[in-house]
């Protein structure tokens, strides 16, 4: 599995950890134990309101109905422009007033148009609505918002963004709610059978049947209360202790009670929640503005959906485009590559700026915030209205975005006595490459050392705000529970103020357990054999890469020697297992290969490969001299061979390819030798 893990602020939450594939949560065993049982065999309420607490109660306003297909902009201000809604959420009788005029103008012609259409209606009308309400009136009708929404309000991607939920989380609470669908639908099967054996009874009159029927029908209603109370019970078992707090928060009290702040929220906490808020929604307008929308922009190059024009500056980004900056770290090794979406133009509204200006400090708290939390094309916003303003980022704010340090290693949770594995992995400031480009503005050097059961294993040279994790090699290990932390020194300059400190991964458990057989080897078809020996291939050595090699001349100079072309192989077809292989090339009879770097390929992925080593490879000049015929075409074997401990290494290879490949390829020496 792969973890991305924010610095120290994760440590000690239970299901805080950000982890993505192969993963079981700290959190989820208790779920294992969830009763699944029909409600039907507990008491069944007289009232709903038997069942409401602190963490569960249902819509305090469902006389408003829902109209999900116009967006949230309608759910603001079919609450605002409800008398009852309205003045729970202290609005005045004037406000209420104006804003259902608002929501009459927005309404005409509601029914007609495409639904994109409709939803920029109603954040037009929730824009204006906003206008006439204080924060604090604002706030409070975020928060009714939200309860309206019940359970799917943890499927919106602001509120899963706002609680930090990992996948593994947001895929049980999804696992949750189709329970509770399963339950009321079984329910209702159950007791609609109930009722047709009633009606097949030939001594039951007409007003017994009526009455029977009625209390099958308040059952199944009393059913449904409390699978939607279990429901939500489930969810609080998926969320973290700080998560489910930060819930009830952003959610706030139920209307008719204590409706003022909760004194363990900061007031500036609650007004940096709605700039949050409004920024989040005014740079998702900026996204779908003309300029990012450009072939040109950084949203089309480097963070679009349609796949990429070969060749062109977002083809580099073809495998680094999930949904948050965290995947890309993960997805791609070669993190220099992030900064080239600086060729490719962003913008965000001069609007959007003037609110900034207007609400700094919280709104680049809030900047902030998106930028290391947010979906990957709006964190690119905010990072450039950070970068933008980035003369005016107090001190702690520059501490907050380096302390945003995400590590991700790749690491599984077992592995077996004895077989050699390498722990890697990566490590960045969240577009560091933005916002830390210009040293008279702010600078940064980290120094990283890795750390097993407590003990520093490697450390790293300075470097800046993306760093290899230095590697640890295990087999030698004994069995049992171990630990790998990962910790970065940084040293930040802003201005003339120097701050040291420390972002840490906090201790990631592994255990090494007694060897067996190689669970992740694929098991050999026929089928496979064939799919896999059909695609791959060496590339025409028309179509390799020329390189030129070269030897030392002193005084850091370089002399010329040869000049070759190399080939390339290729995977042209997606696999349903992994390629993790070592690569040796033999020259016609020679008896020793010419090793060159893993190729790792993971399943469902196209690959083309380099097959290159260090360059300025003596060994290899000399044996395409002695081989070389008139055209300098030398002929080759490349043997892939399959290997164990390249695909433990690579924890997102869950099965390989376990069979050695043959491919002839050629060289070309074009010069020298």
């Amino acid at each position: 599995m792969v973890k991305t893990i924010h610095q120290t602020r994760l440590a000690g939450l239970p299901c805080k950890l950000m982890i993505w594939t192969g993963l079981a949560m700290a959190c989820s065993s208790t779920l294992h134990g969830i009763d699944a049982q029909q409600p039907s065999d507990q008491h069944l309420p007289a009232t709903i309101t038997e069942l409401i607490d602190e963490w569960f109660w249902p819509d305090p306003y469902s006389h408003l109905g829902h109209v999900r297909n116009n967006g949230p902009g309608w759910e603001f201000v079919r609450i605002a422009s409800d008398p009852q809604a309205g003045s729970d959420a202290r609005l005045s009788a004037d406000q209420i007033r104006l804003i259902s005029a608002i929501a009459k103008n927005a309404s005409e012609n509601g029914t007609s148009g495409r639904v994109a259409e409709r939803e920029q209606r109603w954040r037009d009308a929730e824009r204006d609505a906003r206008k006439l309400l204080n924060q604090t009136q604002q706030q409070r009708v975020d928060q009714l918002v939200i309860q309206r929404r019940g359970y799917r309000a943890f499927s919106d991607p602001e509120m899963v963004e706002e609680l930090t939920l990992t996948s593994e989380q947001s895929s049980m609470i999804r696992a949750a709610i189709k329970r509770h669908a399963t339950r009321v639908a079984e329910n209702a099967r159950e007791l609609t059978v109930r009722e047709g054996r009633l009606r097949d009874q030939e001594d039951v009159d007409g007003e017994q049947l009526k009455t029977q029927s009625m209390a099958l029908n308040r059952e199944r209603v009393q059913r449904g209360w409390l699978s939607h109370r279990q429901v939500w019970s489930d969810i609080r078992m998926i969320l973290s202790i700080d998560q489910a707090r930060l819930f009830e928060e952003l959610r706030g009290t139920r209307p008719g009670g204590n409706e003022t702040t909760s004194p363990t929220v900061d007031r500036r906490e609650s007004r940096c929640r709605i700039v949050k808020n409004q920024l989040r929604q005014r740079l998702r307008s900026d996204l779908k503005t003309p300029e990012n929308q450009h072939p040109g922009s950084v949203m089309m190059t480097c963070y679009g959906k349609k796949p990429p024009t070969e060749g062109s500056p977002r083809d580099l980004f073809q495998s680094m485009v999930p949904q948050t900056y965290q995947d890309y770290i993960l997805m791609h090794p070669k993190l220099h590559q992030l900064e080239f979406d600086r060729q490719a133009s962003v913008d965000v509204a001069e609007s959007t700026f003037e609110y900034v200006d207007e609400s700094i400090p919280e709104s680049l708290d809030a900047a902030i915030d998106l930028m290391l939390k947010a979906r990957v094309q709006t964190a690119r916003l905010a990072a450039e209205v950070i970068r933008q303003r980035r003369d005016r980022l107090s001190t702690e704010q520059w501490i907050r975005i380096v302390e945003g340090y995400q590590f991700v290693p790749a690491i599984r949770e077992q592995y077996p006595i004895g077989v050699k594995v390498n722990v890697w992995g990566h490590g960045a400031i969240p577009f560091g490459f933005l916002l830390l480009d210009n040293p008279k503005i702010a600078g940064i050097t980290v120094q990283m050392r890795t750390l097993l059961d407590g003990k520093t294993m490697a450390t790293t040279p300075d470097s800046g705000w993306r760093q290899n994790l230095p590697d640890v090699l295990l087999g030698k290990q004994p069995i049992g529970n171990h630990t790998i932390e990962y910790q970065a020194d940084y040293r930040l300059t802003v201005g003339r103020e120097v701050i040291t400190g420390q972002c840490r991964s906090g201790e990631i458990d592994f255990q090494v357990i007694a060897d067996q057989p190689d669970a992740l080897a694929a098991t050999m078809t026929d089928a496979l054999h064939a799919q896999v020996s059909a695609s791959i291939r060496a590339l025409p050595i028309s179509q390799g890469r020329e390189r030129t090699y070269s030897t030392p001349a002193g005084q850091g100079k370089f002399r010329p020697v040869a000049k070759l072309r190399i080939p390339y192989l290729e995977l042209t077809d997606p696999l349903p297992v992994a390629l993790a292989m070592k690569v040796d090339v033999y020259f016609d009879d020679a008896d020793q290969p010419h090793s060159r770097p893993e190729w790792i390929v993971p399943a469902g992925k196209v690959s083309r490969y380099e097959v290159e080593g260090m360059i300025g490879d003596g060994r290899l000049i000399d044996a395409l001299s002695r081989r070389a015929d008139g055209d300098g075409l030398v002929d080759a074997t490349i043997v892939l061979i399959p290997d164990r401990s390249t695909a433990l290494s690579h924890a997102l290879i869950e099965s390989y390819y376990p069979e050695t490949i043959k491919v002839q390829a050629q060289w070309q020496l074009l010069s020298g030798g």
